[in-house]
C-alpha cells in the first residue's frame, strides 16, 4: 500500500512538473573549447567555449495534440555575461535519427552560434528525433509552435541552471529551415513574448503554393523528386483530405517505394534515389510532376480551390511585415531550392509594409554551396550589428545573494508586494511566470521603491532587472 501510495505521489509530482515548464529533460552531449571553436571557425568573432545539451519539451503535434519533441541545445560555458537566444532551424532531414540532437551534420551551426555568444536551440521538428508520429514536412504551423517552445525549454534550462538570458531573440534557418524560421518568425511577432531583433532566413522555401508547386508541373528535371512526395504525404497526412489511396495519385510504379518512406522503412534519400532512377528509365529523365497522375494533376490545374492547392497556400509564409531587421538570403544557382522564392516572398512582404526587409543574392552558387556564404552574411551583416554589448550576470536565488549586488530585494517571500532598496538608476523590472510568460513590468526608478504584486497566484516567478549596472535576474515566492 505504502509502495502505491508513493508510486501516485510521484506520477502526481511529474505532472504537475510538466506542467510547470515546458523544459522535459536535458542530457550532456558533449563541450568544445573557445580554442577548438576559435581554430575552426577563425573567420568568425568567437568569443566562449560550448556546452551542448539534447532536451526534449512539451509541445502540440500537428493536430494540436500534446506531443513531445527533441532538439539540441547550444550554450556559452560561461555564466558571467547574459546571453539572448537563438533559434536555428535545420534542413531536410533524411530519417527520424538524421537531426540535431544526434549531433548529425547540421549539429556544427548551433555549436557555432553558442561560441558567438547565443543560447541557441534547434528543434529537430515534430515526428523527428524522440518526436513520435510522422513529419509533417514545410508544414508551417508545427514548425513554428515546435520553434517557439523549444525558445520556451531555453528559458526553462536557463532558469534551472542559473544562466542570465535576455528575452532577445535571433532567428535562422537554411532549407527547409528558412521555411521554418520565416514561420517561427511569422508566430513571434503575433504576439510579445518574445522580443524577436534580428532574423535570417536562408534559401528556404518560402512560396509553396507558387514557385514549389510549379516544380509539379515542370517538364525538367529535378534532383529531388522525392521533395515533392514528402510534402503531399506530410500536407495528407495534416489535412486528410488530399487523396483517399496513394495510387488515386500516383503512378502504379512508385505506389510501393512511396508507402515504404511513409511508413519509416526506408528514407528520404532511398526514396530520392529510386525515384531518380525510376523516373530516368521510365520517363527519360528525372522529371518529378511523372510520378503524379495525369488527372490528379490536372484537377489541381483546373481547379483554385482542389485541396492539394488550398493546402499548399496555407503553408506560404509570406504574409506578414516583421518589424525587426530581417533578410532573405539566396544563391541564383541554387539546384534544390530556387531562388525564385526570396524575389516573391520579397515582394510580397515589402508590399505589407516591412520597414527593414530585404532579400540578397550570394552569388552563384548551388544549394550547398550557399550554406557558408548564407552563415558569413547572417552573421556579419544581420546578428553581430544587432547583438549589442552583452551585460554582466548575476544571479540571486530565494533570498541569499551569489553576488555583490547594488539593490536589495525584499521580502522574499512576499504576498501583496515587494519592495527594492538602492536601486541604482533607472532600470525596468519583468515579472515572468515558469512558463517564461511576462505577467508584469515596471520601470524603475533610483532608490527605494515598492512593487505591486496585485494579480500573481500564489507560486514561483522570476524577476529581471535591467539597470545601468547591468542585467540581473532572482526567483521570487508569492504567498496568500
Amino acid at each position: 500500500m505504502k509502495k502505491s501510495l508513493l508510486l501516485f505521489l510521484v506520477t502526481i509530482a511529474a505532472q504537475l512538473s510538466l506542467q510547470a515548464q515546458t523544459l522535459i529533460s536535458a542530457t550532456y552531449l558533449g563541450s568544445k573549447t573557445k580554442s577548438e571553436m576559435a581554430t575552426q571557425y577563425f573567420i568568425l568573432p568567437v568569443e566562449n567555449g560550448v556546452k551542448y545539451y539534447k532536451i526534449t519539451y512539451g509541445t502540440p503535434d500537428a493536430h494540436g495534440n500534446p506531443s513531445v519533441a527533441s532538439a539540441l541545445l547550444a550554450v556559452p560555458d560561461v555564466k558571467t555575461k547574459t546571453f539572448p537566444l537563438l533559434c536555428y532551424q535545420h534542413g531536410t532531414s533524411s530519417s527520424k535519427t538524421d537531426v540535431p540532437s544526434n549531433l548529425n551534420q547540421e549539429s556544427a551551426l548551433p555549436i557555432l552560434f553558442a561560441a558567438l555568444g547565443y543560447m541557441t536551440v534547434t528543434p529537430d521538428y515534430i515526428g523527428l528525433g524522440d518526436s513520435p508520429g510522422f513529419h509533417p514536412y514545410v508544414h508551417a504551423a508545427s514548425e513554428a509552435s515546435a520553434g517557439a517552445d523549444a525558445l520556451r525549454a531555453v528559458k526553462d534550462f536557463a532558469d534551472d541552471e542559473d544562466f542570465c538570458f535576455e528575452n532577445r531573440v535571433f532567428l535562422t534557418g537554411y532549407s527547409q529551415g528558412g521555411h521554418a524560421s520565416a514561420a517561427l518568425h511569422r508566430l513571434l511577432d503575433q504576439t510579445d513574448e518574445f522580443n524577436v531583433v534580428a532574423a535570417a532566413h536562408l534559401s528556404g522555401p518560402y512560396n509553396i503554393s507558387g514557385v514549389m508547386r510549379d516544380l509539379l508541373f515542370a517538364d525538367e528535371a529535378y534532383s529531388r523528386p522525392a521533395y515533392l512526395i514528402n510534402t503531399m504525404f506530410s500536407y495528407q497526412f495534416v489535412y486528410g483530405n488530399l487523396y483517399n489511396d496513394l495510387s488515386d495519385v500516383v503512378k502504379p510504379p512508385y505506389v510501393a517505394k512511396c508507402n515504404e518512406f511513409y511508413n519509416g522503412q526506408i528514407s528520404l534519400s532511398q526514396l530520392n534515389d529510386f525515384l531518380i532512377a525510376e523516373l530516368t528509365a521510365n520517363e527519360g529523365a528525372a522529371i518529378p510532376g511523372r510520378v503524379f497522375r495525369d488527372e490528379f494533376k490536372a484537377g489541381m490545374d483546373a481547379d483554385p480551390n482542389h485541396p492539394a492547392n488550398i493546402a499548399l497556400a496555407a503553408n506560404d509564409v509570406m504574409d506578414w511585415a516583421p518589424t525587426a531587421p530581417t533578410r532573405l538570403f539566396y544563391c541564383v544557382a541554387d539546384d534544390q531550392v530556387p531562388y525564385e522564392n526570396s524575389l516573391v516572398a520579397e515582394a510580397a512582404i515589402q508590399a505589407l509594409g516591412a520597414p527593414n526587409f530585404d532579400a540578397i543574392d550570394l552569388g552563384n552558387f548551388n544549394h550547398v554551396g550557399c550554406v557558408t556564404p548564407a552563415l558569413i552574411a547572417t552573421v556579419t551583416q544581420i546578428f553581430e550589428p544587432n547583438q549589442g554589448t552583452l551585460q554582466p550576470c548575476t544571479i540571486i536565488l530565494g533570498t541569499e545573494e551569489k553576488a555583490d549586488l547594488p539593490f536589495r530585494i525584499f521580502p522574499n517571500p512576499a504576498t501583496d508586494a515587494g519592495a527594492i532598496d538602492h536601486f541604482p538608476g533607472t532600470g525596468e523590472l519583468l515579472v515572468s511566470d515558469v512558463q517564461g510568460h511576462v505577467l508584469l513590468r515596471k520601470q524603475l526608478a533610483e532608490g527605494a521603491q515598492s512593487v505591486s504584486l496585485d494579480g500573481l497566484n500564489a507560486g514561483l516567478y522570476f524577476l529581471n532587472f535591467s539597470t545601468e549596472a547591468g542585467r540581473f535576474q532572482s526567483k521570487l515566492v508569492v504567498r496568500k
